[in-house]
């Protein structure tokens, strides 16, 4: 009698252990884009699909402590991975942009005439060693290739770093958003200047 008691208190104890909540964040960047054609091009582009380091291609968000330590928020995630969110926001701006004929996404079984390729290299938030002050940094390069004769037309690296308003994932979360809409503005600017 004493041993079912016991293992009924173990059960029921267990059961009373409460795991915090994850809170998801997205990664929807305020991008303002104005149309800038008003007729579209005769020529289409294609976005393939993003090259990221692994830790990019899940939902963990990941933060960094002084330069080597690296370690991923227990209670907060993202709602789609990065590689993922961002592709598909970047097709969504380049459709608006009315820049191209057509715009087409990785898993579209058209070709395109022009062909984006992207490296997410650094999607990150930052804090010193002594976790008193925290920054984010987005590091991104394309290339942008004729799909004809695979003719590299232009390339550009863009890397940009921004404090957050507040010392934990939701001001990570924001200052990353704002950063992503300004990389996504100056992308299709320099997709316009070089795509004609």
């Amino acid at each position: 009698m004493k041993t079912i008691l016991i293992v009924l208190v173990f059960i029921l104890s267990g059961c009373s252990v409460t795991t915090p909540t994850v809170t998801d964040y997205r990664i929807d960047p305020d991008v303002t884009i104005s149309n800038k054609s008003t007729n579209s091009q005769k020529r289409s582009i294609k976005v393939m699909p993003i090259f990221v380091n692994t830790s990019l291609a899940t939902n963990n968000m990941r933060y960094r402590i002084g330069e080597y330590k690296e370690y991923a928020f227990t209670q907060s995630a993202w709602s789609e991975s990065p590689n993922r969110a961002i592709a598909n926001k970047l097709v969504n701006i380049l459709e608006a942009s009315n820049l191209f004929h057509g715009v087409y996404g990785y898993k579209s079984s058209k070709k395109g005439d022009l062909v984006l390729e992207f490296s997410l290299n650094e999607f990150i938030q930052s804090f010193n060693e002594l976790q008193n002050s925290s920054s984010v940094t987005l590091n991104i390069s394309y290339n942008l290739i004729e799909r004809k004769t695979r003719k590299l037309i232009a390339s550009k690296i863009i890397t940009k770093t921004m404090q957050t308003d507040s010392l934990d994932a939701q001001g990570g979360v924001k200052a990353l958003n704002s950063i992503l809409a300004q990389t996504l503005e100056e992308t299709v600017d320099w997709l316009g200047e070089n795509s004609q």
